[in-house]
Formats: C-alpha cells, structure tokens, sequence
C-alpha cells in the first residue's frame, strides 16, 4: 500500500462497506413493517428486491476494494505508481481517512438515533401504537421501535469503531492484503 491510489480506493472500499450494511439494516426493518403497507405485494417485494440488490452489488464493490485494490485500480486505469510519503506512513493516511468516515457517520446519524429513542420512550406512556411523523400515516408497534433502535444504533456502533479501533481494521485489511499477494 504505497501508493495514494490504493489509500483511496480502500478508503472508498470502506465507505461503500457502509452503505451496503445500511442497506441490510434497512431491508431488517424493512420486512416486519411490510405487513402494514397497503399493496405490499407489487411496492414490498419491489423494495425489497432492489434493496437486496443494492446491497449486494455495494458489498461487492466494497470487497473488490478493500481486498483486490490493485486489480481494481488496473480496472478503473487509474495510475498505481508507488510514491514517497516521506514522514508520513501510508497507514497513517488510512488510519486518519477511516476516523474521518467514522466521525462523518457518526455526525450523520446521532440525530436519528436520539429522534427514535425519543419516540420509543414516548410511545412507552402512549397506546400501543406512535405515529412516525417522517412516515406517511403510518402507524408504528412498540416492538417496531426496538427494531429500529437497533437499526439506528448499529451506524452509531460502526462509526465509533472506526473512530476508535481503526488500527485494527488496517491490521485487517493489511493482513488481507498481504494474503492476497502471496
């Protein structure tokens, strides 16, 4: 890993391991509220499918990232040449690269969080079902609301991962590299 295209590649590798992971998240919650949605069958399944889809294809693309830099960089006829970094250790780009990922998601989905714990805690004196304003007339279980607490934590979690232990993902992704030279 001693060229910058390689530090951005991977870098994009795990932005994109992000997304894919919202997506299944997404598809998660996705499938206990489906029997609440008037036509589920063309709208849900459609949904569905495309998420799934989504998701995969966004893995892949991660994967191939992350683990097969160099041969995606050949692929996307990008310049791989090595380069001096002097003082500065391509690690250290990376590592600074991934807490910069992790405090972007982190920022990005803290609100959320806070909204749906809010409305869960609310929904603990209410009725047995909350309305979600960001949702359009519908109506909400309480055990749909954990679901979503989860769902909305699991960012959350992964951000501060990369914020705090982004060491041992470029061990990981080092180790992997490493293994796919030999």
């Amino acid at each position: 890993m001693k060229s910058i295209t390689n530090i951005l590649l991977k870098l994009f590798g795990l932005i994109f391991l992000y997304w894919g992971l919202e997506y299944l998240v997404n598809i998660a919650i996705f499938i206990p509220q489906s029997k609440q949605i008037l036509g589920f069958e063309i709208f849900g399944i459609s949904s569905i499918v495309g998420s799934t889809l989504y998701a995969l294809i966004t893995f892949t693309i991660s994967l191939l990232l992350l683990a097969r830099t160099e041969k995606m960089a050949k692929l996307l006829g990008l310049k791989n040449e090595e380069i001096n970094f002097g003082v500065i250790a391509p690690e250290q780009i990376l590592s600074t690269g991934s807490k910069l990922i992790g405090l972007f998601i982190f920022v990005l989905k803290i609100g959320t969080l806070i909204k749906t714990i809010t409305l869960f805690l609310y929904s603990l004196n209410a009725d047995k079902t909350i309305y979600l304003p960001a949702e359009t007339h519908r109506l909400v279980s309480r055990a749909t609301s954990k679901i979503e607490i989860i769902a909305q934590a699991l960012p959350i979690i992964l951000s501060l991962f990369l914020i705090f232990k982004s060491n041992a993902l470029i061990k990981f992704i080092n180790e992997v590299e490493k293994d796919n030279l030999t």
